[in-house]
């Protein structure tokens, strides 16, 4: 099923209601969020305890959050499985164009992200929150042409009730300047 994306922006959220759900109790649910930046990854910790690392840079195709912990400290997701070594972590990927962004040969796509901005900590009733944006040019395989631009912004945010851990991935999409249209598959 193919998708066509015109010159106005759509935005997808893949509120990935990773509802990452702790184990046990967190000792670190009334702590504010601390959020920084390290060459390549942003990083997101409950006092000493990290929470999330979002690889910045295309590693090696497309930026992508590598660990996502419970409250409790349990890392959920798998980067590079030996069954599946271009899935990466939690990431976005579709073909535009006949573009495949998913796999990782020299045929495909990259996502190559700008610089981050918008980097937010803040804390409410207990409840911590830590949000970015980054701007990513979907590439051709050479890297000379972009198909399709994106703004991404990436919340998380710790919920001490509930004990748990949610992260939010919000896209917009648009064609970029000089292209009416984009198909996505």
């Amino acid at each position: 099923m193919a998708v066509k994306l015109g010159a106005r922006r759509w935005t997808l959220m893949v509120s990935v209601a990773a509802l990452v759900l702790a184990a046990w109790a967190s000792a670190y649910g009334q702590s504010p969020l601390r959020i920084t930046q390290k060459e390549g990854a942003i990083l997101v910790q409950a006092g000493e305890r990290p929470l999330m690392e979002y690889q910045v840079v295309a590693n090696p195709r497309k930026a992508y959050v590598k660990q996502l912990a419970t409250p409790g400290g349990v890392n959920v997701l798998r980067d590079s499985p030996a069954d599946h070594k271009h899935h990466h972590g939690l990431m976005f990927a579709v073909a535009v164009d006949g573009v495949d962004f998913w796999s990782e040969h020299d045929a495909c796509g990259r996502e190559v992200g700008r610089p981050v901005g918008s980097v937010k900590a803040s804390s409410h009733s207990g409840a911590g929150k830590a949000s970015f944006t980054q701007a990513v040019d979907w590439k051709d395989p050479r890297g000379e042409k972009t198909l399709m631009q994106e703004e991404r912004t990436i919340e998380l945010c710790q919920l001490p009730d509930a004990q748990a851990t949610l992260l939010t991935w919000q896209c917009r999409l648009s064609a970029p300047a000089g292209k009416e249209a984009v198909t996505l598959s």
